[in-house]
């Protein structure tokens, strides 16, 4: 009687294959659905995550009445925005440049008190899960330089024009349909009415995926 309960306990080899051809297949369903669930909460992530820096580019533009500035901005010669992109010029991160003027005086200070963002929004890949950059949407606001060829990319208060473009052709067009933001070289504006503008602000950000998608 022992011998034949001893020869029952256990599986036998087909039994194990079995079970290992069982365990094969169920995992070869559940992976792929496992791997769109992760790209699929990515993305969420993802879209969630713009959508929030989309939320905080429109509250900047309430309160400034503009977007962040795009490029290096000067004042008679001395860097006010060296890198807007680094965390200690970003506008979002280390306070609006604010401009106060009396006349044909003015002043440009950082208001370090208004940080609409604690740092840069960390962008996800849903495909990789490494970090992607976003780049520079809309404009609202264009500047036409008036410094030498060497500071053609960057806006100096004291040289250059600066207007928010409201028909949205990247041209000044005159005061009646155009408003000047930043005029302190002591020109007229009618001197640049039809002049080339670049922009000099930014309200809306995109981002890439490594399979090409935009966001």
């Amino acid at each position: 009687m022992s011998r034949i309960l001893q020869s029952k306990a256990g599986f036998t080899l087909i039994e194990l294959v079995m079970v290992v051809l069982i365990i094969t297949i169920l995992t070869g369903i559940a992976v792929p659905y496992y791997g769109d669930y992760i790209r699929d909460a990515r993305r969420s992530t993802l879209k969630q995550n713009l959508a929030n820096f989309r939320k905080v580019l429109n509250d900047f533009r309430g309160d400034q009445g503009r977007g962040p500035f795009r490029v290096p901005v000067y004042n008679n010669g001395t860097a006010i925005v060296s890198n807007p992109r680094s965390a200690l010029d970003f506008e979002l991160i280390a306070g609006p440049i604010q401009v106060t003027r009396s006349g044909s005086a003015y002043d440009v200070v950082r208001r370090t008190g208004f940080k609409y963002l604690p740092s840069f929004p960390i962008l996800e890949d849903p495909e990789t899960s490494s970090r992607i950059d976003w780049s520079y949407g809309t404009s609202t606001m264009f500047f036409v330089d008036d410094g030498l060829p060497e500071e053609a990319d960057r806006f100096d208060f004291n040289k250059d024009f600066a207007f928010i473009d409201n028909n949205g052709n990247a041209s000044f067009d005159g005061e009646a349909t155009d408003t000047v933001q930043f005029l302190f070289n002591g020109k007229a504006s009618t001197d640049y009415v039809g002049s080339t503008a670049k922009p000099l602000d930014f309200i809306g950000v995109t981002a890439v995926d490594s399979t090409g998608m935009k966001y």
